[in-house]
This record gives C-alpha cells, structure tokens and sequence, in this order.
C-alpha cells in the first residue's frame, strides 16, 4: 500500500511538473512571437517618402530633388503625370533629367516600394534671355518670367542702365545703372547704391549665394557690397568688364586692350588676342572715317561707330535700330589702325541733342545717354 502511494504521489508530482513546464515553455514561445511580430512590423515601418525641395542645374537639362524616404533602390519620378529618365537615387537625394519639353506641374516621387510622396510644385525651367534698354526697360524672350524695370518702380532714369545681372537661380535680377544705383527685382538680394557723386559704374559681377555683389566703375575700382569683399583694384586701366569665380571668393577684370588681372583666388589664363579687339597697333587705314561711320573689323562681330577717332562699341541689336542705322551701312575693314577704344555706346549724343530716324516720325530727346521720346507737338513746345 505504502509502494501504491509513493507511486502516484511521484506520478502527481511529474504531472504538476510537466504541466508547469509545458506552460513555462507556451510562455516563452508567445514572448517570442509577439517580440518577432513588433521587429517585424518596425523593420517596415520606414519613413514615409518626403520631398523637401528641388534645384535645377545652371543649363536647366538636370533637376535634384531632396528629402528622405526615398529608398536605395531607383524608381519614378514624375513631374505632371510624365516619368523623368532617373540620373542618380539615394535615399535622401534623386537626380533626373529634364527634356525641353517639360512644363511646369507637380513633382512626385513614387519609390521601389510603391509609396507615393508628397508633391511639390515644378516651376518649370526658363528658356530665353532678357533685353535691357537704355532707358531701363526690360523686355523678356522665351519663356522667362518678368520681374519688374524701372518703369515699373518708377525710379528716376537720369542715368542710363547699363546691365541686367540674373540671380543664381534665375528667379530675379538686378539692373545697374550708370551712376552706380543698383535695383533688386524678384529674388534678387538687395544691395546699396554707390555713394552719390563716384566714378561712373562700368559692371557688375555677384557672388554665387547671390549675397555679394562686386560693382567695378571706370577707375578701376572695385566696391564690395553684401557678404562680397575687395581683393584688389585695377587702378589706371581702362576697365570694361568684372566677372566673379566660382566660389566668390575672387575676380576678374577685363579692360579694353583686352588684358585680364586676375584676384583673390581668381588665376590668369591669359590675354585676349589683338585680333578680337581693335588696337592702334594693327594696321593703320589710309584714310580717316568721317563721324557717323559704322565700322566692323573682318572676321570679328562687334559694331562701332566712329566718333572723332574713338570708336564706340554698340552692344545690341536694339539700340543700332534704335538709334536709326540700317545693316547695310556697316563697313567692313581689315583692320581698324589709329582709332582708340572709347567706352560702349548707350547713345552716342550729348544731352540735349533732338534726334529722329530716318523715314520715321518719331522724336527722342537726349538726357544723359536715355532717349526720351517726345509724344506730341504741344509737349515739345
């Protein structure tokens, strides 16, 4: 009987010992079913795909989107509904190309996983270039977007603008005007005019954050402005164009002669040969030109007029029909000997000169280079 007990108390203890076991062991493998299901879900649970914003390339053929989530495996992207061939894919960066036929619409980004992104809007990617007149209109071509001019700030034209600097991004520009004022349109950063009363402004160059600018006038001056700074001048040269390097932290400076000084972290390349800029050490012409002679060197493009020896460069199309020439009476010589450089033509007469074009009504007064036309009789009178 004693035998009989101890048997089933041992087998009641193997039981209670199995079943403690047996539901120790259910314990552990829905530990370890909940801990693989919570791994499991966070290993997909990534970050949604997040466009933050996008760049173009300087020839607008390439455009960058930035953001996360965009995985490493490459995918679509699209602007408008229309697929871009992809160029590089990262995770946080995507290069694609752009055909010139993209318009502007919404850019998203849809990854290897078959999420789709948020949107952002493409503005397209402007084809074209910008006329500035004397006068400081500005006339687009192409589809670039129109800023303003200074018709439309109703600033004062005393002074003739002389050049139209495009922001970084092309979404802005600045037009320069002769006595050194500068106006901010779109985008562009603002900056201070020159102080009243300096040398006249030749050009300007900015920086490539578009925060600094360098303005050079006919001294040879360099004026700093914004978060650009002077690395030198060019004093005592007959100074016709500043261009900015790649990182700002530098420049260039051209004169007439064609000879480049080079500054800050700016190198010298080198000089412009003689034949692309007239000289008096060519070849001399047997015969003086007359004022009023439209001149063109063979093989070379620039247009000059002929004002008491000194030739006059007349920088676009607009203004030579302007001023009432016509193509056929440029004179092409070989070379254009015992003429010095003057400066660039904005017009070529002193204030208070009547002008009219030939077979037109039309009448322009002069007032510091700008011609102002004169509507009707009674005004002029």
């Amino acid at each position: 009987m004693r035998q009989t007990r101890v048997k089933r108390h041992r087998r009641s203890f193997f039981r209670k010992l199995s079943s403690r076991t047996t539901a120790s062991q259910l314990a552990l493998i829905s530990s370890a079913l909940i801990l693989s299901q919570i791994t499991t879900a966070g290993a997909f649970a990534a970050s949604p795909a997040t466009i933050s914003g996008y760049s173009l390339s300087q020839n607008g053929t390439r455009l960058t989107l930035t953001g996360q989530g965009f995985g490493s495996t490459p995918a679509t992207v699209m602007i408008g509904g229309q697929s871009l061939p992809v160029v590089s894919w990262s995770n946080s960066t995507i290069t694609a190309s752009l055909s010139s036929t993209t318009n502007p619409g919404p850019i998203s980004v849809v990854t290897a996983s078959g999420s789709t992104s948020n949107s952002v809007t493409f503005l397209g990617v402007s084809r074209g270039y910008y006329s500035l007149s004397s006068n400081g209109t500005v006339t687009p071509t192409g589809n670039v977007p129109f800023y303003g001019d200074l018709s439309t700030i109703h600033a004062p034209t005393s002074s003739p603008a002389i050049q139209l600097i495009p922001t970084p991004n092309y979404r802005g520009y600045w037009i320069l005007t002769q006595d050194g004022h500068i106006y901010a349109f779109g985008n562009a950063t603002p900056f201070p005019s020159l102080p009243a009363g300096r040398a006249q402004a030749i050009s300007m160059a900015v920086t490539p954050s578009g925060q600094g600018a360098f303005v050079l006038t006919a001294s040879g001056t360099v004026h700093a402005l914004g978060q650009a700074s002077n690395y030198g001048n060019a004093s005592g040269h007959d100074v016709a164009s500043i261009a900015a390097t790649a990182d700002g932290q530098g420049y260039w400076i051209v004169n007439r002669s064609g000879q480049v000084s080079a500054f800050g972290d700016a190198k010298n390349f080198g000089q412009l040969t003689a034949s692309n800029t007239p000289s008096a050490n060519t070849a001399t012409s047997a015969t003086p030109y007359a004022n009023g002679t439209l001149l063109q060197q063979q093989g070379t493009t620039p247009v000059w007029l002929v004002e008491n020896g000194t030739l006059h460069h007349i920088p676009d199309a607009a203004m030579f029909l302007a001023l009432g020439y016509q193509w056929n009476q440029i004179h092409t010589v070989t070379s254009l000997g015992q003429l010095s450089v003057g400066r660039p033509l904005v017009t070529p007469y002193p204030s208070g000169t009547l002008l009219r074009a030939q077979g037109h009504h039309s009448i322009y007064f002069v007032m510091q280079g700008v011609l102002h036309h004169i509507a009707s009789w009674p005004v002029f009178v």
